[in-house]
């Protein structure tokens, strides 16, 4: 089976260029995400547009890239969707693009097209209020909860009210977890925090959605979360629990039945 497998495989690499399949169609997709990004830039260079936008979404989707192979992987997105006529589409993959590098610059071989959405975009996100995300602080251990982190994000060029959550989890862990964000007692700015208790040590992986009177706002997204790495947590602490006050109560009660008991066994069994 095996061999079948084999000269299936040499056949495809055969003909691949005697048909005219781009060199990563004729081969066996990649699963692994990093080779998946590699093929849909390569994908590009052949102008085979929507065959890279199926790659480069795999390989975003595969949750495996950093955070520079992610800024890569939007900005050949906005190229490949630019060049099918999907403007929105390209308008969004820059807008992450700049929301996980602001300080992008485009490489050389930019598409003045392509470089003149970047600006506009880039235009755009400078005159919006936003929600930036400002450094975490280390809370120290609570005897209950374990040790925690705070998230601290700052709303610019909006005013209260503000209401938000932060979804967090642990790389590899499926699942998102939600905490509410809130204003700080006492602030006079615009910062917004939520405590999180990760359960064990790792990356952890975070973003914020917000609403406020100028519109949505958010700091890293689903496909881009900001990333903090935790060296140490240590874990809650299973709370004792203390005889029931019941039980206390009881013993007394119990002693007092248990004589009644026994004298008036006595008494009977004497009358008899």
């Amino acid at each position: 089976m095996r061999a079948f497998v084999l000269i299936g495989s040499l056949i495809a690499s055969m003909l691949g260029p005697m048909l005219g399949l781009p060199d990563g169609v004729a081969r066996a997709e990649p699963a692994d995400g990093h080779a998946q990004l590699r093929r849909g830039v390569a994908l590009q260079r052949e102008a085979s547009w929507n065959a890279s936008i199926a790659a480069l979404e795999k390989a975003r989707a595969s949750g495996v890239l950093s955070p520079a192979e992610r800024v890569d992987c939007a900005f050949h997105l906005a190229a490949a969707y630019l060049a099918i006529g999907a403007e929105p589409a390209a308008r969004r993959e820059l807008d992450l693009l700049l929301e996980a590098q602001p300080a992008f610059e485009p490489p050389a071989y930019t598409s003045p097209k392509l470089a003149a959405l970047l600006g506009e975009v880039a235009r755009t996100r400078a005159a919006a209020p936003w929600l930036e995300a400002r450094p975490p602080h280390a809370l120290p251990a609570d005897a209950e909860r374990g040790s925690g982190v705070e998230l601290t994000f700052e709303a610019r060029r909006v005013g209260p009210p503000i209401y938000g959550i932060v979804r967090y989890r642990l790389r590899g862990e499926p699942a998102w977890r939600e905490a509410p964000l809130q204003r700080r007692a006492g602030a006079t700015d615009g910062a917004l925090v939520t405590d999180v208790r990760p359960t064990a040590a790792g990356v952890l992986e975070y973003y914020a959605d917000a609403l406020s009177s100028a519109g949505p706002l958010r700091a890293g997204t689903i496909a881009a979360p900001l990333e903090l790495p935790l060296a140490h947590v240590d874990p809650a602490r299973p709370r004792r629990k203390g005889t029931s006050k019941l039980v206390w109560l009881a013993i007394p009660v119990g002693v007092v039945l248990g004589v009644g008991i026994g004298v008036g066994v006595y008494y009977g069994l004497r009358s008899r």
